[in-house]
């Protein structure tokens, strides 16, 4: 057996099999320093076998390999491993996919960056393993991601509210996130008072739309991304930490000029108090008005913002307080209108 199928193997092993409870990050970055298997990590096929291969001289891209397989699989640690099983077996034991799981996730976290997209490619593993997508989803929303810069990535997943044009947003569609949106002709008749009547080609202008690999990536890291780009569960803040965060948050990325996500950030956060039942009304009024009137945009992309916004909240069944920001928008914004 060679030492692709070897590692391929125990792969699939350890997805099937191994408890992955105690798997964290921080184990990551302990191999990178010293490339051992400690504790936990020893009942963990894939590492072992990676690791008996680099006992004979282990090279840093050994160690950063290892680094993407653990952010991989710390993303599927509350998934049972009975369930993983199951729904692996089934690809396998299909004749569609030449290439067995274990095998192509390989090739897949081979081609990744690094450590953080193949966090991603955990994340939408486990999505294909709890039945949110196909598997030839999953393979063709990696072939995505493989392409984009992270930082844009997680943008286009925060944005609800953005038109693309292809000026803007011609990354986009070179990466996949979006394509062509149906292109409409018309034939018209350019002179009504002549016998011999002339026409003519009309077509409307060439615009773009989320496709569908876009919009299983964004409905599939959503959560993983917001939580990541807040760092704090805004719902939860009392009154003074919520101030001390808006400060610090937009702070933050004003300093690094980061303007796009800037943007996105200051819909989430107004959002977010939504839900929260710790702060009053008048309490959200305070913050929701700092914030829009500290940055861009008009209050027709807030409010489309917010709109899509609670409609994923209901499809969740998280509560949110949709009279909150009822108000406050037809206070602050319906009168400048």
């Amino acid at each position: 057996m060679t030492i692709i199928s070897n590692i391929s193997t125990a792969l699939t092993t350890t997805l099937k099999d191994s408890d992955l409870q105690g798997v964290t990050t921080e184990f990551s970055e302990i191999f990178l320093d010293t490339f051992l298997a400690e504790g936990v990590l020893k009942d963990i096929p894939i590492i072992n076998s990676i690791i008996s291969i680099g006992k004979a001289g282990a090279k840093v891209s050994d160690a950063l390999f290892m680094k993407k397989i653990l952010y991989f699989l710390t993303q599927l640690s509350d998934v049972p491993a009975d369930e993983r099983e199951k729904v692996i077996n089934e690809i396998d034991d299909s004749k569609k996919y030449r290439i067995k799981i274990g095998e192509k996730l390989l090739y897949i976290l081979d081609k990744c960056d690094d450590h953080e997209k193949a966090e991603l490619v955990g994340i939408l593993f486990k999505g294909f393993l709890q039945n949110q997508i196909e598997y030839s989803d999953f393979l063709l929303c990696n072939l995505v991601i493989e392409k984009c810069m992270i930082n844009d990535l997680e943008v286009f997943v925060l944005d609800e509210v953005i038109d693309y044009n292809i000026e803007e947003y011609s990354e986009y569609l070179n990466w996949g996130l979006v394509n062509f949106a149906p292109y409409n002709i018309e034939i018209q008749r350019k002179n009504n008072y002549t016998h011999e009547p002339e026409f003519e080609l009309r077509g409307s202008d060439l615009t773009l739309t989320t496709s569908n690999a876009g919009d299983m990536i964004r409905f599939v890291l959503k959560k993983h991304v917001t939580n990541h780009v807040l760092g704090e569960n805004l719902c939860d803040l009392r009154s003074e930490e919520i101030e001390i965060y808006i400060d610090k948050i937009i702070g933050k990325y004003e300093e690094d000029f980061n303007y796009s996500m800037l943007w996105q950030i200051r819909m989430l956060i107004v959002a977010q108090l939504c839900r929260n039942s710790k702060i009053s009304d008048d309490e959200f009024n305070k913050f929701a008005n700092k914030i829009i009137q500290k940055g861009n945009g008009g209050p027709p992309h807030y409010e489309k913002f917010i709109g899509k916004y609670q409609n994923r909240m209901e499809k969740e069944n998280v509560p949110f307080n949709k009279e909150r920001w009822r108000k406050f928008y037809q206070n602050q914004f319906k009168p400048r209108l």
